[in-house]
């Protein structure tokens, strides 16, 4: 069991990519070779003899012609980074991934790698309610319940933007002898195969969501 940092930063600022990394950057003066494109979409990577050359983009219907697709060039490489989702979905519509799956959508195969977009399993999530001592700016209950907004609490600056929200989190992973006494035959297929021998990956984990 672990207990988390209730805020991001010490100044109650969450913290992102943008925030920590671009912002920063754009604001200082000296990456005058930084630019940043907003509202619009990568549709694929472009690739040349199997490597990776550029980019094509679209931008936001709501801001411009969204029919006219762009190609971006690249000097010397080319990163995917699009988040969980994201990030298959583009190699995949760029080539690279099963190549069977890909012939079937009609896609260029670019690199036939059967593990892009394999084995994605979603969280299955069980929410269990209790009561707490907690006070009112202690929780999310007046955000959610529409008491507040977000718009109120950014205008306030209220450092419970930047709270995770979660106070403690624990990793639930049984011992050998609750496996032998409570899987069957299929189950313990599954759990040889998939946990067994990954003695620090946990079955399930829970958290408390101040909500």
């Amino acid at each position: 069991m672990q207990r988390n940092l209730r805020y991001i930063s010490p100044d109650g600022v969450r913290q992102d990519a943008a925030h920590a990394y671009l912002h920063p950057r754009l604001q200082d003066g000296k990456h005058s070779n930084l630019h940043v494109l907003v509202e619009h979409d990568v549709l694929r990577v472009v690739s040349e003899n199997k490597s990776a050359v550029g980019v094509e983009i679209r931008g936001n219907p709501d801001f411009q012609d969204s029919n006219v697709v762009h190609k971006i060039g690249a000097k010397k490489m080319v990163v995917v980074s699009a988040g969980t989702l994201g990030t298959p979905l583009l190699l995949e519509r760029s080539g690279v991934g099963n190549g069977e799956v890909l012939t079937r959508a009609g896609i260029d195969v670019v690199a036939d790698l059967p593990g892009v977009g394999q084995e994605f399993q979603d969280h299955n999530t069980m929410v269990v309610s209790y009561y707490t001592s907690l006070r009112p700016n202690e929780t999310y209950d007046n955000l959610l319940n529409g008491e507040v907004t977000f718009q109120k609490l950014l205008e306030q600056k209220s450092k419970i933007l930047g709270w995770n929200a979660a106070e403690i989190t624990s990793k639930l992973r049984p011992t050998d002898a609750e496996i032998d006494a409570s899987l069957g035959i299929h189950e313990r297929r599954v759990w040889d195969r998939d946990f067994k021998n990954y003695p620090n990956k946990p079955v399930a984990t829970i958290s408390t969501a101040n909500e």
